[in-house]
């Protein structure tokens, strides 16, 4: 488990590839929770966070969340994301482990 703030390091066009910007988000910037329990990168190069408390997608400016919603039968089956418990597959696909 991490304890945010979440701590990213993203490239910007005004510095050198060689340099690194890092920027510090928590729930007030979006994140579904300060507690953390899994990070993915996709192939598209989305980053995934997954949290006691929902699932979120940042895209480098804003953050997408995605929470259990019992009356839709494509939202997460728990709002909590497992240790560890995001996958992507070759096919770049990503899978979520929740607790339910």
């Amino acid at each position: 488990m991490w304890l945010c703030p979440l701590v990213l390091s993203v490239p910007t066009t005004a510095q050198t590839v060689g340099d690194l910007r890092f920027a510090t988000y928590a729930q007030e910037d979006g994140l579904p929770s300060h507690l953390v329990s899994a990070l993915l990168q996709d192939q598209v190069g989305f980053m995934w966070i997954g949290t006691y408390a929902g699932l979120a997608r940042f895209d480098g400016a804003e953050f997408r969340i995605y929470t259990t919603d019992l009356d839709s039968g494509g939202s997460l089956p728990n709002n909590f994301v497992k240790t560890g418990g995001l996958l992507a597959d070759p096919e770049g696909r990503v899978w979520i482990a929740t607790a339910g």
